[in-house]
């Protein structure tokens, strides 16, 4: 129950909620030990920017024996040392992600595709990345918003601004902002591997969608559709064909 309502919270931008009641969580002798939670937990902090997350992570990883999450986990890991600027730690950690067959999560998946492409995320972009995931939306702005542009000298890194910003304009309900963000996404990374350009497309046919203007939700469902290898790829397609299955019922 608790996994499945701190799910929720989290999905629905209510990390500090979420967060409170899996503070008051601990393994039991008498429960069996879903060790996941500290995954959960660990994540929430980190959302928060709490480094401390650090220990759920490897609690989790310690005591974990299978292989949903493990790379998702070694991400976030890494992820709290690139933050903390250690990037030497970051890379050893990050490096120990490994692709399998048997690998089905897209977070894993992701996980495995930052470690073999030998790029360290930017710093600043991941900041705003975890705040917007927490539903921390202000403090996401702020923290693009001291970026400059020209100090992310890789394509994917200024796609991937241009995606959040707009992300974030729209947890702030700042809609027109937020589908010229969309917009420009797609343009700049119709054919990137990353999918910041296909779910900027899902994200601007929902929005379509809620506006009630059927024509142009359904171009960006499909226009989601059609750009194909990228990551998150089954949940990103699954969304898009339900959104056009809506449409045309």
């Amino acid at each position: 129950l608790l996994y499945a309502y701190t799910s929720l919270l989290m999905k629905q931008s209510r990390n500090d909620d979420a967060l409170a009641l899996l503070n008051q969580w601990s393994i039991s002798k008498q429960v069996y030990p879903f060790y996941f939670l500290y995954y959960r937990r660990g994540l929430a902090r980190l959302r928060k920017l709490d480094f401390t997350a650090e220990n759920d992570f490897k609690i989790f990883l310690n005591a974990y024996h299978g292989v949903s999450y493990r790379n998702a986990a070694l991400q976030k890991l890494a992820w709290i040392y690139l933050l903390q600027h250690d990037k030497e730690a970051y890379t050893k950690v990050i490096g120990q992600c490994k692709s399998d067959d048997d690998l089905f999560l897209d977070e894993d998946k992701e996980a495995v595709s930052e470690a073999l492409s030998g790029k360290t995320p930017s710093a600043a972009l991941l900041k705003s990345r975890l705040l917007f995931d927490g539903g921390y939306f202000k403090e996401a702005l702020k923290e693009i918003m001291s970026i400059r542009v020209t100090t992310l000298l890789a394509d994917d890194q200024r796609l991937e601004y241009h995606y959040r910003k707009a992300r974030i304009n729209q947890g702030l309900k700042n809609i027109e902002f937020a589908k010229q963000g969309y917009q420009l996404t797609i343009l700049c990374g119709k054919n990137s591997a990353n999918y910041f350009a296909a779910n900027s497309a899902l994200l601007l046919a929902g929005i379509y969608e809620n506006q009630q203007k059927k024509d142009s939700a359904l171009f960006y469902y499909q226009e989601c559709l059609s750009m194909r290898h990228h990551a998150y790829q089954n949940s990103i397609d699954q969304k898009a064909k339900a959104g056009i299955d809506r449409l045309k019922n």
